[in-house]
């Protein structure tokens, strides 16, 4: 991560997230980057959406390249949110799984929020977990949050649906360190089917 929370070096492919202001999010197998920070509450409807879109073959073909095999599962979250999970055609790892959180302050606001999981290992029994944090993301007027997530998962016997659990936690603080809100979607379960 780079250092007072600046932008690091990412892949093209890294989603511009607004949790309040801008987070920046790479993950790639267990390696979890996150730079810039929330500062006020905002809204990322839209980003949920973008995140959660798959591709289809007539897409692909457009910008030149083959549909990314596997198999892909979806559904809506108890928070009537998208769930979309892909898992790599071997079945080895969770290619990409992407979600929309609601996430409640202590403020009182609340806000949705996309979260996005990549290259996770999925054991023979086909179940997968990682989480991340707490990460510091430094803002540029000093302030800085704590965030944290995880994700859990597993196939049912005949691998026709997935279900687990995800959360997403952020701790918000002043210059001098005293928390001035923490936004939490609590622990969210979801099930997805082909």
């Amino acid at each position: 991560m780079g250092s007072e929370g600046g932008p690091s070096a990412a892949p093209p492919d890294d989603r511009l997230r607004s949790l309040s202001k801008e987070v920046v999010v790479v993950r790639s197998s267990r390696d979890l980057r996150r730079t810039a920070g929330l500062v006020g509450i905002g809204v990322a409807l839209a980003a949920a959406a973008l995140l959660t879109a798959v591709p289809s073959e007539a897409d692909s073909a457009r910008v030149g390249r083959a549909a990314t095999p596997g198999v892909v599962y979806g559904g809506f979250t108890p928070q009537d949110w998208p769930v979309v999970v892909e898992v790599s055609k071997d079945r080895r790892k969770v290619a990409n799984a992407s979600i929309g959180l609601l996430l409640t302050c202590t403020s009182g606001a609340s806000f949705g929020y996309p979260d996005k999981y990549r290259n996770l290992p999925l054991s023979k029994k086909g179940r997968f977990s990682e989480s991340f944090g707490p990460s510091r993301i430094n803002n540029p007027d000093g302030t800085w949050t704590d965030l944290q997530g995880s994700v859990t998962g597993a196939m049912n016997s005949k691998r026709t649906t997935m279900s687990g659990t995800w959360q997403v936690t952020g701790v918000e603080h002043d210059a001098a360190g005293v928390v001035t809100d923490t936004c939490d979607s609590g622990k969210v379960a979801w099930k997805a089917k082909q």
